[in-house]
């Protein structure tokens, strides 16, 4: 069985996914503002990332990861690096700087690695819609459950959960 197989077929078209293939995540995030000489600098911490769909590619993702959200009541929209953007479904102000629930579609590819483990290669991530919290909870109890935990373990003077070592804190 080709390795690829676990990630199911395309949502859209209903062929199977290549290595090579788009995926709408939701991940669980806070971006950290930091002064660095005269510039300040924006970094992004994932600290959770689950897969909704998957998609054979952007001609079929774009289309998917839209009907998608719009069936959850949420609506795409650009986002700058804050630190307030708003909910893409009740308009909230969001603090970026705080754990929230973020869309993103992503492409990347999947290869074999060591160990019988996979490895995602991302290429690419656009940001769809970010969440507040009471969103994120009539959306998904168990992603707004593991926001809440998040907040309750995130290290407030360096930024990392305190089981991370803290050197780079993020990508």
């Amino acid at each position: 069985m080709p390795f690829t197989d676990f990630l199911g077929p395309c949502e859209t078209c209903g062929a199977p996914n290549p290595a090579q293939h788009v995926s709408l995540d939701q991940w669980i995030v806070r971006y950290v503002y930091a002064p660095e000489g005269s510039h300040p600098t924006v970094k992004l911490q994932v600290l959770n990332s689950e897969q909704a769909t998957c998609y054979c590619s952007l001609a079929c993702a774009d289309p998917g990861a839209e009907a998608f959200l719009a069936a959850r009541g949420i609506h795409p929209r650009a986002y700058g690096a804050g630190p307030i953007e708003p909910c893409a479904k009740c308009g909230a102000p969001i603090n970026l700087a705080e754990v929230h629930l973020s869309y993103e579609l992503t492409e990347g590819t999947l290869r074999e690695a060591e160990n019988d483990t996979l490895e995602l290669h991302v290429s690419d991530s656009k940001t769809l819609a970010k969440l507040c919290e009471n969103c994120a909870a009539d959306i998904d109890p168990l992603a707004a459950a593991s926001i809440s935990r998040q907040v309750g373990h995130v290290d407030v003077a360096c930024g990392h959960r305190p089981a991370v070592k803290c050197s780079d804190g993020g990508h």
